[in-house]
């Protein structure tokens, strides 16, 4: 099943190929579809991941591409709409004001993001 058939199902078990396919693949794993791959079950349990390579390190230099994926402004533009208690904003599972979303502060963000980028 591809990561886009599974969106918005719970499975009971998965099993993840996320090696990177090389330079002349044309579908590479995103950071949407490592997401939605890895919240597709409910106990970490019943998630295999599955990698390509000759030799035990082949198999864990095949996830170096998932250091480099581009981050997604409007995801993040998104959560940054939503107010969060300031004394727990260093902990993001933490400190979110339920039902209030700023749509001018998510607005400011994208603007930020896409004029400065991401703060290192």
């Amino acid at each position: 099943m591809t990561i886009n058939k599974s969106e918005g199902r719970t499975l009971g078990r998965t099993i993840l190929c996320l090696s990177h396919r090389g330079k002349g693949s044309t579908k590479n794993p995103s950071r949407r579809d490592l997401y939605v791959g890895i919240t597709r079950v409910r106990r970490a349990e019943d998630l295999r991941i599955f990698l390509h390579g000759a030799t035990c390190e082949d198999k864990w230099d095949s996830l170096d591409y998932i250091d480099h994926l581009k981050r997604n402004d409007a995801v993040r533009a998104y959560f940054a709409g939503f107010e969060r208690q300031t004394n727990q904003a260093n902990d993001p599972n933490v400190g979110w004001v339920s039902n209030k979303w700023n749509s001018h502060a998510a607005w400011m963000e994208y603007r930020r993001l896409k004029t400065y980028g991401y703060p290192d």
